[in-house]
């Protein structure tokens, strides 16, 4: 559905989550129980962000002073630095240095919870002054992160090793963490399901993995099983499938099928 098809009418609520999909948003309200998300398909970038804030200004959101908005923006653009790289030039230096330049962009450093690591990610400017002209009050997070730091959080708290796949179109994100520290953080290219497989698999292989004994996650933004949780049925004892919720404090929840 897109845009100007969007059926969209005033909805009160008190915080709202936004989740970047491959083609547009997906926006929850934190307060409901359970997972219902409201979309927006934008049928080319160029609808970003006048369709964006059209849908939000419709839906009642637009400078709601008393509106609490988290914003999930997705990026295959990051790296994870040495903790005690902290100098905004050498970031830069590192970052474009690691990565094609590319237009404008705001980067974002977030230290990681093994106290050794910091997540460096790119905000693309339009994206961030679109949400200044939106939200009165909003704060904005990388997926990526979220999810490594709950891998590292469950690793640890249950003592054993997880590994998490999240597809995001043909972008595949995967880390893995072990209850003594970080096994694995990066992404993939994968334009086919055989090529997100293989890299899957291939990450297993790396990391020596045991297929019968790791806790598997396997998601993406959509409340529904992901191709490749299915594809991995035949190597992975343990798999879960999750989606993206994009709340900060809870950012994997596993789908019931």
């Amino acid at each position: 559905m897109s845009a100007s098809e969007q059926p969209v009418q005033p909805i009160a609520l008190k915080h709202l989550a936004i989740v970047t999909t491959p083609d547009g948003f997906l926006f929850y309200d934190v307060e409901q129980p359970g997972l219902s998300a409201l979309s927006l398909s934008l049928e080319a970038p160029i609808d970003f962000p006048d369709h964006f804030e059209q849908y939000v200004t419709a839906s009642g959101w637009a400078q709601e002073p008393s509106l609490r908005v988290s914003i999930s923006q997705h990026t295959d653009r990051f790296m994870v630095l040495p903790a005690g790289i902290n100098e905004p030039d050498q970031i830069r230096s590192l970052f474009e240095t690691a990565f094609i330049k590319g237009s404008g962009a705001d980067l974002s450093l977030f230290p990681m919870s093994d106290g050794k690591q910091a997540f460096c990610c790119e905000l693309p400017s339009a994206n961030l002054e679109a949400y200044k002209r939106t939200f009165a009050q909003f704060a904005v997070f990388n997926p990526t992160f979220l999810m490594a730091e709950w891998v590292f959080r469950e690793a640890r708290t249950r003592q054993e090793t997880l590994l998490l796949a999240y597809q995001y179109g043909q972008s595949l994100h995967m880390m893995a963490a072990s209850p003594e520290k970080w096994l694995f953080l990066n992404a993939f290219t994968a334009k086919t399901e055989q090529e997100t497989l293989y890299f899957t698999l291939r990450v297993l292989e790396q990391l020596n993995l045991d297929p019968f004994t790791v806790q598997a996650y396997i998601g993406s933004p959509y409340q529904t099983p992901s191709p490749l949780y299915e594809a991995l049925e035949p190597y992975l004892k343990e798999r879960t499938p999750f989606v993206y919720t994009g709340l900060p404090e809870a950012p994997v929840c596993s789908i019931v099928i």
